[in-house]
């Protein structure tokens, strides 16, 4: 039975209380979505040299060499002269009927021809890629392409009207639609996914990829977004989950919710070009399920859970009870996934919650390999009210200086402007 619109209540109003805030709209390309398996990085393409066959005009003389030696000189074979016949000396003869014709001028002086032409063909080597004009077109030395022609063997003939629109009808239909494979226009957009942005103040390379709770949005949790990027001294992204906020045209979807947080993921580290060591996945109650799972799959810096559940069946028979378990299929299995990671990890829980219970965080705790797991449990802290300071900045950054994580001192990618434009204005 199917109950995710039970599970995800998506809040309906959007707060606007986000100055500092940028939305990115990421693309999402079906080529690459979601695990990047076909995603070809770019590659800069050298640029021949181009030539016309004729003369040359050059505006600089120092790009060439002073005299050509015997090695650049292009050998033309010296085809032998066929004598002329009886038979084409009396053509010659009976045709030109002009006392001041000379039989010498009609035949070729092939010699001085070949001669004339191993003066001409001379390689010419350049120092630098220059353009070189010529009088005849531009052809690439390195790569040439050849051009499809259509040769006729019998003479053109004018078709009626009837019948050469029927020949194009008949094209249009066969045609194949041509698509280019690596370029980045071929990779169709099917939908956009919208995250809220919040840069750190010295440009850090360190960014936090958040996951936010339950019944709250991007826009929602701007204000602990900017906590953490004040205290933490990093830049902050969040994605919005299907469904929310201005995340629309989509229902909630656990499997929807995997897929886009490892896109994104993989869009951070491999267009724009952020070191995977960097990365702080961050999860937040239901956000604890996308955080482990990326953690399972990929080795970011650590792994952050606040409030976290072994699965959300686990979840629903604590707080509803255990009949309410055989109603929903099993999502965001983090008991089963943790036991894949091996990047540092630090969980917060509160013994005070009412909702998820603090012992399905000492089970997360217990079955995680890794070597740096550092599990604190805040006294009055519930699922949703809790000191900031206290539980959360001041253990978690204790955390990161643990593991050493501040020791990068190169600056952040820079973000391409197009990110922000927001597909649905047009």
């Amino acid at each position: 039975m199917d109950l995710d619109f039970i599970f995800f209540p998506a809040p309906k109003q959007i707060s606007n209380d986000h100055e500092q805030g940028q939305i990115l709209w990421i693309p999402k390309y079906k080529k690459l979505y979601p695990t990047f398996q076909n995603y070809v990085p770019r590659t800069t393409k050298k640029r021949g040299m181009y030539f016309k066959q004729n003369e040359l005009e050059f505006e600089d003389e120092h790009f060439f060499n002073e005299e050509p030696t015997e090695s650049q000189l292009q050998p033309i074979p010296n085809f032998p002269c066929k004598p002329l016949t009886q038979r084409q000396r009396k053509r010659q003869t009976s045709e030109i009927n002009s006392p001041s014709f000379d039989s010498n001028e009609g035949s070729p002086d092939v010699s001085s021809k070949l001669q004339k032409l191993n003066m001409q063909s001379i390689q010419i080597t350049t120092k630098k890629p220059q353009l070189c004009r010529m009088s005849s077109n531009f052809y690439p030395i390195k790569k040439t392409k050849i051009e499809k022609s259509i040769c006729f063997s019998q003479p053109l003939i004018k078709l009626p009207k009837e019948l050469m629109d029927k020949k194009k009808e008949k094209f249009i239909e066969e045609e194949p639609i041509l698509q280019r494979s690596n370029s980045r226009e071929s990779h169709h957009i099917f939908g956009h996914i919208p995250c809220m942005y919040v840069d750190s103040k010295n440009h850090s390379p360190n960014i936090l990829m958040y996951f936010h709770a339950n019944c709250e949005d991007i826009t929602q949790s701007y204000k602990f977004l900017i906590h953490l990027r004040d205290n933490l001294q990093v830049s902050v992204i969040a994605m919005e989950y299907p469904g929310y906020g201005k995340y629309k045209n989509e229902q909630p979807n656990a499997e929807f919710i995997l897929q886009d947080a490892e896109y994104v993921y993989n869009y951070l580290t491999k267009r724009l070009g952020y070191n995977e060591n960097r990365i702080i996945i961050f999860g937040r109650s239901i956000g604890s399920g996308p955080s482990t799972y990326l953690a399972s799959k990929y080795r970011p810096a650590c792994l952050a859970l606040m409030s976290p559940f072994t699965s959300l069946k686990a979840a629903v028979r604590d707080y509803v009870g255990s009949w309410a378990q055989y109603l929903i299929r099993q999502r965001f299995d983090n008991l089963d996934q943790i036991k894949k990671v091996k990047i540092p990890t630090f969980i917060l829980h509160g013994k005070a919650d009412n909702i998820i219970p603090y012992t399905q965080a000492q089970e997360l705790y217990k079955n995680c390999q890794s070597s740096q797991c550092i599990m604190h449990l805040a006294d009055d802290m519930d699922h949703i009210s809790y000191r900031l300071y206290k539980d959360l900045i001041n253990p978690f950054t204790e955390f990161l200086l643990q593991i050493k994580y501040y020791q990068n001192c190169s600056q952040a990618p820079k973000l391409p402007t197009v990110l922000f434009y927001d597909p649905t204005i047009e």
